[in-house]
């Protein structure tokens, strides 16, 4: 009678772990079953910023602040890393310079709170016509704030470098008569270098977050 209980028991305790093998066995395959890859969309995050250039330096000599706009997009490689390109048009005295540039970003995990840094580099544009277009520099940090399933605020404070040429200017003097008598200007031409000092606020829409 005993011998019998036992019997029962284990043939119980093993149609239970058995059960317990197969359901597990079962819902893990489900779940390989249903995991899908992300697609190329899904990978994709666009930001869009507003900012202030709080001190750009021209020659060294400290001058006002100016406003800027900065969009990119990026593709994600993996969880950390994303690369892509960018566009930013930056007010500066009564000129504007516009950027286009690639992008590499490194980001922590985290699920609210994500801080990342930035590198950019590429070509710049000046508005006025005589300057040639030049070369673009920057790096800086930032964060994105989750505030719903695929948007998030973001801050970044970051330090940029814009390079341009003045080609050679020259004149040359002539009489009364028509005779050149001299001339003069600039043979080389001028290389001017702005450095530029950004805080800038703005939002990042991720496509598969």
């Amino acid at each position: 009678m005993k011998s019998s209980k036992k019997y029962s028991a284990v043939i119980i305790f093993s149609a239970l772990l058995v059960f317990f093998i197969i359901s597990n066995t079962t819902f893990a395959q489900s779940d390989i079953s249903t995991y899908k890859e992300k697609t190329f969309i899904e990978k994709l995050q666009f930001t869009l910023q507003g900012g202030t250039t709080f001190e750009s330096i021209e020659l060294n000599q400290s001058q006002s602040k100016k406003l800027s706009i900065n969009v990119f997009g990026v593709y994600s490689f993996d969880d950390n890393f994303k690369a892509g390109l960018g566009y930013q048009s930056t007010s500066l005295y009564e000129d504007k310079i516009s950027s286009i540039y690639a992008t590499g970003l490194v980001q922590s995990s985290g699920k609210v709170y994500i801080p990342y840094a930035r590198i950019s580099a590429g070509v710049d544009f000046k508005r006025a016509s005589a300057y040639q277009p030049g070369l673009m520099a920057g790096i800086s940090a930032g964060l994105n704030c989750m505030t719903a399933k695929n948007l998030a605020f973001n801050l970044e404070f970051g330090i940029k470098s814009f390079n341009f040429h003045y080609p050679p200017s020259t004149f040359t003097l002539f009489n009364q008569a028509g005779e050149i008598i001299g001339s003069g200007g600039n043979t080389k031409g001028s290389n001017y270098t702005y450095t530029m000092l950004d805080a800038s606020i703005g939002l990042s829409y991720s496509f598969g977050k």
